[in-house]
């Protein structure tokens, strides 16, 4: 256990990181540095700071991410958070996933995807961008 951590119920948790918490689950690690787990089975806090609800198989593994449940739901850059769903990622800086399944918050500073099914923001930007490249012009419409 890291120093100042804290394992208070469930089974086969690990609180290795400083100030580290799991609160309860089954197989929790919260290895980042105050980083917390709710509860759960299977989920990791390996970010400092970040947090995970509950849920299985999620990561928050960006510094201040989070997830708040769901299945298999990534929070990878810094600020990233996942409300929920199943098998999101949230990669980009303070890009966000608000629930649904399969969907991309991608490495765009703010990224949003509130819900549905395999979305990926910032496509409309990016083919934008691209846009421009090849004709020179401005993206915005």
């Amino acid at each position: 256990m890291g120093e100042y951590g804290s394992i208070t119920g469930g089974e086969f948790n690990r609180a290795s990181g400083h100030a580290a918490s799991v609160s309860g689950g089954d197989e929790n690690i919260a290895s980042g540095k105050v980083s917390s787990i709710s509860g759960g089975k299977l989920v990791t806090a390996s970010g400092e700071y970040g947090s995970v609800g509950g849920g299985e198989g999620n990561f928050a593994i960006g510094p201040h991410a989070s997830v708040g449940g769901g299945f298999e739901n990534k929070a990878e850059g810094e600020f990233a958070s996942v409300s929920g769903g199943f098998g999101n990622l949230a990669s980009g800086q303070i890009s966000s996933v608000s629930g649904g399944q399969w969907n991309i918050a991608p490495g765009f500073r703010a990224a949003s995807v509130s819900g549905g099914c395999a979305k990926t923001a910032g496509t409309k930007l990016l083919r934008r961008a691209r846009a421009k490249k090849a004709t020179n012009q401005s993206p915005v419409a």
